[in-house]
């Protein structure tokens, strides 16, 4: 359904219409008709993967805006705008775009080299993204009282934009 209503959304954002969004995907080698358009739009006809490439350029956006919401929270806090990815698996809405850009795997508090591995595989054409991973399992063990705060604050429900803003604050008091 969130394919759907994010194909609508984003038709009706450009002022395209049904039929010259059916002229588009047909363009591209993916004919779909007017009809078929406002099928999927109405949740009545569901979207293969390849269609989905094919709907993603044809509305000018990559695949995973499609797939995921368009609406995040600036911060984790909220608890309302979790995202189901399968029936059994939910996430909040900026953690799914994080992993789904490959910018990080699902778990809560990854191990760094877990980290650099999934960047590494998930990210390829990035080749200078997985740089902080490398420097912190470089200085692995200088960091781990680091690490175990930062975790024990974020068990505790502090926000991770308070810890960021922290880390800041910090950083600017060393710079000064």
């Amino acid at each position: 359904m969130r394919v759907s209503r994010n194909i609508k959304g984003l038709r009706e954002a450009a002022r395209i219409t049904v039929r010259g969004l059916s002229s588009r995907m047909e363009d591209l080698g993916r004919p779909v008709l007017a009809s078929g358009v406002h099928k999927v739009e109405q949740g009545e006809r569901r979207v293969d993967a390849d269609e989905l490439v094919a709907f993603a350029l044809a509305l000018e956006v990559a695949p995973n805006r499609l797939l995921l919401p368009g609406e995040v929270p600036a911060y984790d806090d909220d608890e309302d705008d979790a995202v189901a990815l399968t029936p059994t698996r939910r996430v909040r809405a900026r953690t799914a775009w994080y992993w789904a850009t490959g910018d990080g795997p699902l778990t809560n508090h990854p191990d760094p080299g877990e980290a650099y591995r999934f960047s590494k595989v998930n990210r390829p054409h990035d080749p200078r993204r997985p740089t902080y991973a490398e420097e912190y399992v470089r200085h692995k063990e200088a960091l781990e009282p680091v690490t175990q705060a930062l975790t024990e604050a974020l068990k505790a429900g502090v926000p991770l934009r308070v810890i960021k803003a922290m880390i800041d604050i910090f950083y600017q008091s060393q710079r000064m």
